[in-house]
């Protein structure tokens, strides 16, 4: 293979695996308790609307005094 060709296949690969993590990502944002998408189906239970994640940084002296 030629030096183009693997550039194209890891540009490839990074667009599907980047497509990939956003629909994983709308999936976890989403307040559907049931999701059907490319064959796969899933029953959950989304998290409480008042919920936020944990801020673990520890230099904003706002939210941790």
């Amino acid at each position: 293979m030629k030096t183009e060709e693997y550039i194209a296949l890891g540009t490839l690969i990074t667009v599907i695996a980047s497509a990939l993590a956003l629909v994983i990502k709308q999936v976890e944002q989403s307040r559907c308790t049931h999701i059907k998408c490319c064959g796969l189906d899933c029953d959950r239970k989304p998290p409480p609307d008042d919920f936020e994640p944990r801020n673990n940084n520890n230099n904003n002296t706002e939210e941790n005094p």
